[in-house]
């Protein structure tokens, strides 16, 4: 029974043995994961931090464009409104312009039309007159023979 209890003392001490090393690394096994998760966490809110900043920084540029883009707006709006007057001022000046070329053309149109029935005129006139002249001339001399033949008138 002795050496029966030696031998299980033995036994355990020699469990007890394993134990304490399958412990051992168990905890530098443990140590490390934790070293690792510490490692981890550690970048991870570098990283994040440096998320952070990046947002806050794109955020106050946002910012910052979307006041430049408000000033800008006013002005914008006021060269919009001269922009547009303008534009309405040619296209009258053109209206206008085209209306002048129009009522231009049909001035020439009607110069025309009355220099043309000017000119009929004065050469039907010009022409009638002479066949007038050529017939007066002619008669007087078709008159004048005639009178010295006949004779005289009782």
């Amino acid at each position: 029974m002795q050496q029966e209890m030696g031998q299980l003392n033995i036994q355990l001490n020699n469990l007890m043995l394993e134990n304490r090393r399958a412990e051992r690394t168990l905890r530098k096994e443990n140590e490390k994961v934790e070293t690792e998760i510490e490692y981890l966490l550690q970048n991870f809110d570098s990283e994040m931090e440096e998320k952070q900043a990046d947002l806050e920084l794109n955020q106050t540029e946002y910012e910052r464009l979307e006041e430049e883009s408000r000033g800008l707006e006013k002005p914008f709006s006021v060269l919009e409104v001269d922009y547009n007057q303008i534009m309405e001022r040619r296209r009258l000046a053109e209206e206008k312009r085209q209306m002048e070329m129009k009522e231009l053309e049909l001035k020439i149109k009607a110069a025309i039309l009355a220099q043309a029935w000017w000119r009929g005129y004065s050469t039907r006139k010009a022409l009638k007159n002479k066949s007038l002249t050529n017939k007066a001339s002619k008669n007087k001399d078709k008159g004048a023979k005639a009178k010295k033949g006949k004779g005289k008138k009782k």
